[in-house]
């Protein structure tokens, strides 16, 4: 049950995840895997067309959140400044867009 897998999913021990297709991707059980196979059908992507001679694209599966460690945030003179770590494969960036969000990119309530 949820509330029987709330305390892993806290501590990041579980997470949903999302595909990365390419020849080895490892698709999700269930209707999860059901929809991933319908969206590449519906595209017109078979999992043989990230085959590229020369390039790696093995495929996987990446989670929907990670952990952020040791953060710190401090004003300084030129302005907020953010210290963190992240796992690896996991990118600041998208850490910054979440925290740099305004207004006009938040959802409104109706």
């Amino acid at each position: 049950s949820a509330a029987r897998e709330q305390p892993r999913a806290d501590a990041f021990e579980i997470s949903p995840a999302g595909p990365l297709f390419g020849p080895r991707y490892l698709p999700a059980r269930g209707e999860p895997g059901r929809r991933e196979t319908a969206l590449l059908q519906a595209s017109g992507i078979a999992l043989e067309d990230f085959r590229v001679p020369g390039v790696r694209l093995d495929g996987g599966r990446r989670p929907y959140r990670v952990p952020i460690g040791e953060a710190v945030i401090r004003g300084e003179e030129e302005g907020l400044v953010l210290t963190f770590t992240l796992p690896a494969g996991s990118y600041a960036t998208a850490v910054l867009r979440e925290v740099m969000k305004n207004d006009s990119t938040l959802p409104t309530a109706e």
